[in-house]
């Protein structure tokens, strides 16, 4: 809303032009009152429906809020300097994610893919991430050598080789490049 005397600038132009913005000059208070009105009346299904979404947004992102916090809360204070390390989101980040279901379904997604999988809850890393990386294959070979001199049945195997890609997927600094059977031993020992 602008006064119809005032000359409104290029930059506002602009970004009504790109965004649901609506400029609108007026000469009298009635006019003011008038133009607001119209847009309150043109824009009042999304306002009265904004409990609902809230609501909404509280059941779908509730369960994702619950895991990851009872995953968080569950480490101890190195695990979570891990977590800070690899997911390169801050402590005080992270709290706030946890802090309220609202907060989950503003975060991003990387935000909510990198946590999950430094979490190593899966269904949430798979759900806002981008496919899981590949092993190598000096990777998996040192995995079937580890399997056949460990005796690993074929589930286990398994688990650790979905296992390594959630790890890969998690970024940073990795302890354990998964090239030898020590390796994989280490990971089948950690979970």
């Amino acid at each position: 809303m602008h006064p119809e005397t005032d000359q409104v600038s290029r930059q506002r132009l602009g970004a009504a032009a790109e965004q649901d913005v609506s400029l609108v000059g007026y000469e009298t208070p009635e006019e003011l009152r008038d133009s607001v009105g119209r847009w309150l009346a043109s824009r009042r299904h999304v306002i009265v429906d904004g409990p609902r979404r809230r609501r909404g947004r509280v059941l779908r992102f509730g369960e994702v809020r619950a895991r990851l916090e009872s995953a968080w809360r569950s480490r101890s204070a190195d695990e979570r300097q891990h977590v800070v390390a690899t997911t390169r989101i801050s402590e005080g980040r992270i709290e706030r994610l946890l802090s309220s279901s609202h907060a989950v379904a503003t975060s991003t997604a990387h935000e909510l893919s990198a946590l999950g999988g430094a979490l190593q809850i899966e269904a949430i890393a798979a759900l806002f991430a981008q496919p899981l990386p590949d092993l190598r294959s000096e990777q998996v070979a040192a995995l079937i050598s580890a399997a056949d001199e460990l005796g690993w049945d074929v589930p286990t195997a398994f688990r650790l080789y979905e296992l390594a890609r959630l790890e890969l997927a998690r970024g940073g600094v990795r302890r354990l490049p998964l090239t030898n059977i020590q390796d994989w031993v280490d990971l089948h020992g950690s979970r």
